[in-house]
């Protein structure tokens, strides 16, 4: 018995010891402990591109509107984690994301993408909303609940911000420019507004779409169309806000930018509108398009599709330039010299290195996805613009789409014009001197200022009238040639009868217009003497008839505005 009793003791004792042992073990494990950093909220979001930040995918995730990091800082596990968001009155309480287990020491995070709904872009101002988080959890059988809130602005539908990081975390141009991808958001080629623009420049062009059916030098001629139909049809560039020009100006990070639609229902635009309006415009043409911001500017490059975005290759198109004084110029700039300007403004800023070149295209594909937009009555928007079309004036000097005329055809038939005409008819209540072409085919209200000169008998007799300004040196010829209703033989007979006198015609620029009338622009070079002129011409029975009016090189500048109110008062049949 004895013996027993000591045995059974000894157990005892080593059990005893055990329980000990194990509770040694576990005296110094701490329970689960969920904890977390400053949770990151992003402060503001630009709701045109509001598909954005619904998309994990986008620039590896970057762009979500809050980040939490948490930490399992216990021994033991977290259990029945859970997070869920609410965006007062735009997202309801979304369905929470759970871990069953977080194990001690273990670290994550968590970061929100919100789906907010296409209504967002109704905002048109900026409005503030709650962004409210709720985590749960379970720490050694006892549950937790944890709610974070957070301001957040909706922007203005018409609001860009090219940053979005701190101030005092912006220490280069470039981190200025740290969100002005998402300009391309706003570029909308499948909105009716822009395909009823793009519709009218199509009609200008002959129904090309460029980008299915040529190359680059058809794509050239199609911007140049285009670049003439928003001269013609009025379109201006409106204020000297551009981009930021400077990355410690931080109050221009975020600017108003209309629409494409605004853009052409407004018939104006800033730099940047001008250049998301053209993007949008080719891009509905099958021509591919870049956005180029560099310090203080925006503008556009055209290249072919399929072609990748060579900057040797590429039409860069400076949109500004529709309205000259905005370029420092005082008279028409043509779509040649606007490219012209564009390509230096291009050098210039690949050697200054500060240049972010943007293919729609591409950056489309990765997400930045335009906004669905109201709808609209695209019949009356058609309307609209047709109605601004036949009330437009004749652009001064249209795009050199296509190159002076070459002397093939056949030898126009020599057939005298119709009796010369003076300056005879005072209109009574105008300041003006009216001439009718015998026949009634044209007539031209001249300021009281000018005089009719008997016309010079050059070869082929086509001169009808020559009448002019003796104080500006301004003048105005009619010819007229017979046998063909071409503009373009005629066009090539006069130069032909002018070189037999000794008078050297070049064509700069012309484009088609309404009703059968050519608008072209050149010089004439007189033994040494340069003219500069600009004409619109139409075909008449049996004939062409050409009203041109200029002034000396020096003073064709200055003139200018002279020049287009004459031509504003030559009246076809």
């Amino acid at each position: 018995m004895k013996k027993l009793l000591i045995a059974l003791g000894t157990l005892v004792s080593l059990t005893g010891l055990g329980l000990i042992a194990a509770g040694l073990l576990h005296a110094g494990e701490k329970p689960g402990k969920l904890s977390w950093s400053p949770p990151e909220f992003r402060s503001a979001l630009m709701t045109f591109a509001y598909k954005v930040y619904g998309n994990p995918k986008m620039e590896d995730g970057r762009h979500y509107l809050s980040k939490i990091t948490f930490k399992n800082s216990g021994e033991r596990p977290v259990t029945d984690f859970s997070i869920s968001y609410k965006l007062e009155d735009y997202i309801p309480w979304t369905d929470p994301e759970t871990m069953a287990a977080i194990p001690a020491g273990f670290s994550f995070a968590k970061l929100y993408y919100p789906r907010l709904p296409a209504s967002v872009t109704a905002l048109h101002s900026p409005t503030t909303c709650a962004l409210q988080v709720k985590v749960q959890w379970t720490e050694n059988g006892q549950p937790h609940t944890q709610t974070f809130r957070h301001d957040v602005l909706l922007r203005s539908v018409n609001e860009l911000t090219y940053c979005d990081l701190p101030a005092g975390e912006v220490e280069s141009w470039f981190d200025a420019f740290d969100t002005s991808d998402f300009a391309v958001a706003m570029v909308t080629p499948n909105d009716p507004v822009v395909a009823a623009y793009a519709a009218q420049i199509s009609k200008q062009a002959g129904g090309t779409v460029a980008g299915v059916t040529g190359g680059p030098k058809e794509i050239y001629r199609l911007c140049g169309v285009a670049y003439d139909y928003m001269c013609h049809t009025g379109l201006r560039y409106t204020g000297d806000t551009g981009v930021p020009a400077n990355y410690d100006d931080v109050k221009t990070y975020a600017q108003a930018v209309r629409l494409p639609r605004d853009v052409i229902l407004n018939d104006n635009g800033l730099c940047i509108e001008l250049a998301i309006m053209w993007a949008s415009v080719l891009k509905h043409l099958a021509v591919e398009a870049a956005l180029v911001m560099v310090p203080g500017h925006c503008y556009v490059i055209a290249y072919s599709p399929g072609m990748g975005l060579p900057l040797d290759q590429g039409i860069p198109i400076e949109c500004t330039s529709i309205t000259p004084q905005a370029v420092g110029k005082q008279g028409f700039v043509s779509f040649d010299d606007s490219v012209k300007m564009a390509v230096e403004e291009t050098k210039h800023h690949l050697e200054d290195g500060r240049m972010l070149v943007l293919p729609v295209a591409d950056y489309q594909q990765m997400g930045f996805t335009p906004p669905e937009l109201p709808d609209v009555d695209v019949t009356k928007i058609t309307e609209t613009l047709e109605k601004r079309l036949r009330a437009a004036q004749p652009p001064p000097a249209a795009v050199a789409q296509g190159s002076q005329p070459d002397n093939a055809g056949g030898e126009i038939a020599d057939q005298p014009p119709p009796p010369e005409q003076t300056l005879a008819s005072r209109q009574p209540g105008r300041n003006r001197i009216n001439w009718t072409h015998p026949y009634g085919y044209v007539s031209i209200d001249f300021p009281s200022n000018f005089i009719s000169v008997k016309p010079v008998k050059n070869p082929g007799n086509v001169l009808l009238l020559v009448a002019g300004d003796p104080k500006t040196a301004m003048e105005c010829d009619v010819m007229q040639v017979v046998g063909t209703e071409d503009p373009g033989r005629a066009f090539r007979y006069i130069v032909s009868s002018a070189a037999k006198v000794g008078l050297k015609l070049k064509l700069d620029a012309n484009r088609n217009g309404d009703n059968g009338m050519v608008f072209l622009g050149g010089t004439t070079n007189n033994h040494g003497l340069l003219r500069r002129w600009l004409c619109a011409a139409k075909p008449v029975p049996n004939g062409v008839l050409f009203v041109s009016v200029g002034t000396n090189d020096l003073a064709f500048k200055t003139q200018y505005n002279g020049i287009m109110d004459l031509l504003n008062n030559v009246h076809f049949k």
